[in-house]
């Protein structure tokens, strides 16, 4: 390379190395300056040949915007294509992230403001990225300043990439599922990606993760990542609801525009309606959380039941009218059982304006449920109430409860129009509940023994009702479990777990949950095309329900 390029540039060594080839440092001869070089692999270079790269790098050298980095020169040189940029002083977002993992959330929304910027110009001149990701945005001087315009476009066009599929279409933690699938990608591909960063910089991790390139492209096709606030719990809620939008699967859901996102995500700072008060239909969307109930019996053990409580509770109020009240998962949630948190602070982390609290109490067949619902603002009181019923009676607690809280925050309780009712499934008798409850509650444990029990119950569940299809869906989950935690060789419980799943969706085609846990074990079995219609299933069922 030095040989190749002396006369013209002197290069002093190598810099970086990635996918798509080598980064040099060198001097500049003619106009004495420092630069980059970037070299492309040989064979990558070869695949896209020198006429498609030279196309492609005289498009891009056209832009000129002060978040782009510009580029000086490009050429052929002894079957080698190479670009020349800036030596630019400071470190890539990469650099920024393997040694801070998560920024603080107003770095992260200036870096998303400026990276959006870039963007949307080189939309506006015909141009699509195809490969945002840290590495190619570098922190300089205060600013981010986004890299390699022009050449995943290039590399997009290698006819078969065998040793190099990651390099010629993106890199697989940040790729829209339409790139993955190879379907025409404009601006909302970028979108997508910049959104997976951005999720990065806030939780620490991207969206989806795997021991493969392989299974992380299938989750970008077919699982919602967890809500950015469910592993940050202080992130604003403005910013969860910006890139849960802008990782939507379907290009049509995500915003319109990069400006459109980048306004979105810039709204987590100075949230509309944030500090007014006044009737709570009056503002946009509301957000919600039910922190865990407390349990109030005289037997510990008891606990079980109040945390299933909590998580039914969650879920009818989520089924409500999600477009008007969001509610917060129940990872997040269950992070403020028994804390001495008071409610602004909790407000405030989660990002809400309204909670509901309360306490269960039992004393054999009969229960005593106490809620209410706070105003995170002044913390008054909007509602409250006792029901003291029998524990056959707890499904329509439930439901009287989530219809109390409507009233109260004035959503409407009806469907919107065109839109199926979710159908519930109850077992055929409370000991059947229990035994669900209590394998939730061990499930969501997540060790060796803890799953075992959920194992015992789910099935003790199944023993007393054997048509009690999200008692299957519970096993299923287990057994899933099992192997992603490697407590159980996969070739044991995979077959266990399908055979659960497969028997709760004959059992319950109408029940999103069953469809949801189906299509869970059949990713984690890499099957593909099978767990995407599992998916597609229980979100055409429900489009709110959260693990879909």
């Amino acid at each position: 390379m030095k040989s190749a390029l002396s006369g013209r540039y002197d290069v002093k060594g190598e810099l970086a190395r990635g996918g798509m080839g080598r980064v040099f440092e060198a001097r500049d001869m003619k106009h004495g300056r420092s630069v980059a070089i970037k070299v492309l692999d040989p064979e990558l270079a070869a695949a896209i040949g020198p006429a498609r790269f030279r196309a492609e790098i005289e498009t891009a050298a056209r832009l000129s915007h002060p978040h782009i980095v510009p580029l000086f020169d490009s050429g052929e040189t002894e079957g080698l294509l190479y670009y020349v940029m800036p030596l630019l002083t400071g470190e890539s977002l990469r650099a920024r992230l393997q040694r801070e993992r998560q920024l603080p959330i107003e770095d992260a929304i200036r870096i998303a403001r400026e990276v959006s910027d870039a963007l949307r110009y080189a939309h506006d001149q015909g141009l699509v990225h195809r490969d945002v990701k840290p590495e190619n945005i570098v922190l300089t001087g205060g600013h981010a300043l986004v890299l390699d315009f022009g050449i995943a476009r290039a590399s997009d066009a290698v006819p078969t990439p065998e040793t190099h599929t990651v390099a010629a279409i993106g890199t697989p933690a940040y790729m829209s599922p339409e790139q993955t699938s190879g379907g025409s990608l404009d601006g909302r591909a970028d979108q997508y990606a910049l959104a997976c960063v951005v999720y990065e910089m806030v939780t620490g991790q991207p969206p989806f993760t795997g021991p493969t390139g392989e299974s992380v492209l299938l989750q970008q096709r077919t699982i919602n990542p967890r809500p950015a606030v469910a592993l940050r719990p202080a992130t604003p809620v403005y910013l969860t609801q910006a890139l849960a939008r802008a990782l939507a699967k379907a290009p049509a859901d995500r915003f319109p525009t990069m400006s459109a996102f980048s306004d979105a995500v810039s709204s987590a700072l100075t949230p509309p309606g944030r500090g007014t008060p006044g009737s709570p239909a009056a503002r946009g969307r509301l957000m919600l959380a039910v922190l865990p109930l407390e349990n109030l019996s005289a037997d510990a053990e008891q606990e079980y039941f109040t945390d299933g409580m909590t998580e039914e509770l969650i879920t009818h109020l989520g089924r409500l009218q999600p477009k008007r009240l969001g509610v917060i998962a129940r990872t997040s949630a269950m992070r403020y059982k028994k804390t001495a948190k008071s409610i602004e602070e909790i407000g405030r982390e989660l990002g809400v304006e309204y909670v509901v609290e309360g306490s269960v109490r039992r004393a054999g067949e009969r229960i005593r449920i106490t809620t209410q619902l706070i105003q995170v603002a002044d913390q008054s009181h909007l509602w409250a109430e006792t029901y003291d019923r029998r524990i056959a009676d707890v499904f329509e607690v439930q439901d009287e409860v989530a219809s109390a809280v409507a009233k109260a925050l004035e959503v409407e309780l009806v469907a919107p129009a065109g839109a199926k009712e979710v159908p519930q499934q109850e077992p055929s008798n409370s000991e059947a509940y229990e035994a669900y409850l209590k394998g939730r509650f061990h499930w969501n444990k997540r060790t060796p023994e803890s799953l075992r029990l959920a194992i015992r119950w789910f099935e003790r569940a199944i023993e007393i009702d054997p048509e009690f299809a999200r008692a299957y869906a519970g096993l299923a989950d287990v057994y899933n479990v099992q192997v992603t935690y490697m407590q159980a060789p996969a070739a044991e419980a995979f077959p266990k777990g399908e055979r659960a799943a497969r028997r709760a969706v004959e059992l319950a085609p109408e029940l999103a949950e069953v469809h949801a846990s189906f299509a869970s074990i059949l990713t984690h079995m890499i099957l593909p095309e099978e767990a995407k219609r599992e998916y597609d299933r229980a979100l055409e069922i429900d489009p709110n329900y959260v693990p879909a």
